[in-house]
């Protein structure tokens, strides 16, 4: 075995190595971006959800209020 082959068989797996990395890094920032999306829906879902309950709250009270005066 001469020394060109031997490198050969030293680099291609290295290269090979270096493309996984990379493509697990791009995968990796895809994924962190989702998760944080993800994380302000849920945020804003919560959100929501307090204000809907605050306005069928007020429905309820005002509801009561024009069966009491009618």
């Amino acid at each position: 075995m001469d020394q060109t082959e031997a490198n050969s068989k030293v680099v291609e797996p290295l290269s090979q190595a270096a493309q996984d990395v990379e493509r697990l890094n791009i995968k990796e920032k895809k994924h962190r971006a989702i998760m944080e999306e993800l994380s302000d829906t849920q945020q804003a879902i919560a959100r929501y959800d307090e204000t809907s309950k605050e306005i069928e709250w007020q429905y309820e009270v005002r509801l009561q209020q024009f069966q009491y005066l009618s």
